[in-house]
């Protein structure tokens, strides 16, 4: 009978099979073997430590042993209360930890918060203390400024207020200057009668140059200053021009004098020749009569004139040093 390839194939497979069941029940066999050796040795080493308790027991009643053994399982069970009270120690000792451990952790946080806040805060301050510097200094410039800029219009102002005062000193002397030579050139002149029937009345507005108007009085018998330069007054030429106005009155009898009075009366013009008469008349008797005692006020009069402008000028000299 022939056996085909298939057939021998398994027959193959099933020995193989076999041999691996005989392994695997040879290898339990094997673990069996050992734990049952095993158990021997224990057993050996039980069945040798009862014989030598025995052997120590011996000299011992039994009611002492048991009375030890009870000892001792009293200790065991203190032992064990111990040992119960401690674990639970433990867990409130641990339970307390975690509750330190998580306070502490909430008030590292909080301390942390609390730096980074009072940074943030530094941080600011410095920022604002830089601009608050910056703004004082900017304010100290500006209250620099506007301190120089009070002086300069508080200078200015006492100029024009000085100029003012000036000028209207001047301006009550050119008057009173005006009113004397209309007193000595024009007598019987409506205006003049009529200023003699008002000082009859009042004689108190008398005609006096104070000392006042003495002080501008050559400023303003000095020639009209071109428009560029009429603010401009030279303590200087006060006694040059002191000097011409006292030539001018000196010489009214040889020249043409011409007055103007454009508050009262317009303009008035007179003309006088070399001989000192107008007309022939005898107006013009009366006035050349007059005309030496009035030139001699004059004269008297710029003189004083003269003296208190030479003593504003040297104030003036002072104050212009001391700026």
């Amino acid at each position: 009978m022939s056996l085909t390839i298939e057939q021998v194939l398994d027959d193959a497979k099933r020995l193989v099979d076999r041999l691996r069941d005989h392994d695997n029940a040879a290898d339990s066999l094997i673990e069996q073997s050992t734990t049952l050796n095993k158990r021997i040795e224990a057993m050996k080493q039980y069945q040798e430590d009862v014989e030598e308790m025995n052997s120590v027991a011996r000299h011992r009643p039994r009611s002492a042993l048991i009375l030890g053994i009870q000892q001792e399982n009293r200790q065991i069970r203190e032992l064990q209360r111990e040992n119960r009270e401690l674990r639970v120690a433990l867990e409130e000792h641990q339970s307390a930890l975690d509750l330190i451990m998580s306070s502490y952790r909430e008030q590292v946080c909080r301390m942390l918060m609390a730096n980074r806040f009072d940074r943030d805060c530094l941080e600011k301050h410095a920022e604002y203390r830089e601009n608050s510097m910056a703004s004082t200094a900017k304010i100290i410039e500006m209250a620099a400024v506007m301190k120089q800029a009070i002086e300069l219009e508080e200078k200015s102002s006492f100029n024009i207020e000085q100029q003012l005062t000036r000028l209207q000193v001047e301006n009550r002397g050119l008057r009173e200057l005006l009113e004397i030579s209309r007193a000595v050139h024009f007598p019987h002149s409506p205006s003049n009668q009529e200023e003699k029937r008002d000082k009859e009345k009042d004689p108190k507005s008398t005609i006096v140059i104070n000392r006042e108007g003495a002080n501008n009085l050559s400023e303003s018998k000095s020639p009209p200053p071109k428009k560029d330069q009429s603010t401009k007054t030279n303590s200087g030429t006060g006694s040059e021009t002191l000097a011409n106005d006292s030539k001018d009155v000196g010489n009214t009898k040889a020249r043409p004098v011409e007055l103007q009075d454009a508050d009262e009366q317009g303009v008035f013009k007179r003309d006088t020749s070399s001989t000192g008469t107008v007309g022939g008349d005898k107006k013009g008797d009366d006035a050349a009569q007059g005309e030496g005692a009035i030139d001699l006020e004059v004269e008297n009069v710029l003189n004083d004139f003269a003296d208190l402008t030479a003593s504003l000028d040297i104030d003036e000299d002072g104050e212009e040093s001391e700026a």
